[in-house]
This record gives C-alpha cells, sequence and structure tokens, in this order.
C-alpha cells in the first residue's frame, strides 16, 4: 500500500457490512511507527476514530498498481 491508495477497514474488526472506505495519507517508515505504519482517513472520518493503522487492518480496493 502506498499513499493515495483506496482502502477499506478489514471487516474482521467491524459489524459493518460495508466497512469504512478511505485513503492513506501517510505511509511513516519511522521505526517507531512500525506496527501503525498507514495513516488513513475515511470518507465519514468523525474526531473519535484514530488516525493510524496496521497493515493487517486494511484492505487494499481497487485494481491498483502497486509499482507505479
Amino acid at each position: 500500500m502506498k499513499l493515495g491508495s483506496l482502502v477499506k477497514y478489514s471487516d474482521k474488526y467491524t459489524a459493518d457490512p460495508n466497512g469504512l472506505i478511505g485513503v492513506i495519507l501517510e505511509v511513516e517508515h519511522d521505526d517507531g511507527f512500525a506496527s501503525l505504519p498507514y495513516r488513513v482517513r475515511w470518507i465519514d472520518h468523525t474526531i473519535s476514530q484514530r488516525d493510524w493503522y496496521a497493515m493487517d487492518e486494511l484492505i487494499l480496493l481497487g485494481d491498483q498498481n502497486e509499482s507505479r
């Protein structure tokens, strides 16, 4: 996953069948962020939602070419 990738929050963590859809705003490569390197902004983001997520919490959407 990279900056600008469209993602969905993993369904195994939520009962919402539509899930949360968002875009990756930042990918942190610093060791301090190793467990939660992806900053995501959800379409309907609220102040009570966290910003940083692990790879196993996100599902890459669409036919996005990761080599670009």
